[in-house]
């Protein structure tokens, strides 16, 4: 059987033709595993993000 692929990020935005930025990609992330219930500090880590960066943006790529 063949590894499982997982899209990234990255492959997200690049589908969106930049609609949306690989950074507000990761914002959503956070929020998407969160509220699957993966604890915040385990979904910093896993999109790369400070809990200072994620904080600052998630209110305005959730407005948008």
């Amino acid at each position: 059987m063949g590894k499982k692929e997982e899209l990234t990020t990255a492959m997200h935005s690049e589908f969106l033709d930049g609609e949306i930025s690989e950074f507000d990609m990761r914002v959503m992330g956070v929020v998407g595993a969160t509220n699957r219930g993966v604890p915040i500090t385990e979904a910093l880590q896993k999109y790369e993000m400070t809990e200072e960066e994620f904080k600052a943006n998630v209110k305005r790529v959730l407005s948008s």
